[in-house]
């Protein structure tokens, strides 16, 4: 057997700093022909949920791993590490392909329940306009899940509530609101003195930009 892609063991960070394992598959990516199934608009999501009474958020687990690779794929997603070598038998973290794919597939998995559904990677989301209207609807949503062999984050569950924090910003009962942690971020990030700090700095304001009357022109003399 081959490894042909034999790459290093890094561990990533997670959203509640537990370490996720990965590779570096820079290599790979690199020569990785791009999927170009589109991922839903953030801004879209977060106005459809904005307009909503009753939200539930939930985090898929571990939804990566539920999409097996092919023989192929598999000898690409080799790696090396101190105990030997190995290769994953399901789709890992850190492949180029890999967000287009689970979009794909989830998409795929709650195409009877978009109407009231909304869903960015791992993220899922039900809104609804009166509470009963929203017992039904999480009741359809879970059992797409429980169909695809999907489960939810029970730590990661937002439930029965009428704002929800869903993609960086504080949504539900008609309001759509940024974070206040995140501005105090971006009062307090330090003056850019490179190009480089500039490119981030913006990153992070155009993340808000809804907030911004004439946030383009705002911004256009620091793009210079």
């Amino acid at each position: 057997m081959s490894f042909p892609a034999a790459l290093g063991q890094p561990a990533a960070p997670g959203a509640t700093l537990e370490l996720r394992f990965c590779v570096d598959n820079l290599g790979l990516n690199e020569v990785t022909k791009t999927d170009v199934h589109p991922i839903f608009p953030a801004d879209e999501l977060i106005d459809r949920l904005g307009a909503a009474k009753y939200l539930r958020t939930f985090e898929i687990t571990s939804g990566y791993w539920l999409i097996a690779l092919t023989e192929g794929a598999q000898e690409r997603s080799a790696f090396s590490s101190p105990d030997g070598h190995y290769q994953f038998k399901v789709m890992p973290f850190g492949m180029k392909n890999a967000p287009a794919t689970f979009q794909r597939w989830v998409n795929q998995v709650l195409a009877g329940v978009d109407r009231f559904s909304a869903t960015y990677l791992d993220d899922i989301s039900v809104f609804s306009s009166t509470w009963e209207e929203h017992l039904q609807h999480l009741f359809k949503l879970l059992e797409a899940l429980q169909q695809a062999g999907l489960t939810i984050k029970a730590s990661r569950c937002q439930i029965g509530q009428g704002s929800v924090v869903y993609l960086g910003h504080q949504v539900g009962s008609g309001q759509v609101a940024p974070l206040q942690p995140q501005i105090d971020t971006i009062l307090a990030w330090e003056h850019p003195k490179t190009q480089t700090e500039m490119t981030a700095f913006l990153g992070l304001t155009g993340y808000y930009r809804r907030f911004v009357n004439g946030y383009g022109t705002v911004i256009t003399p620091l793009n210079g």
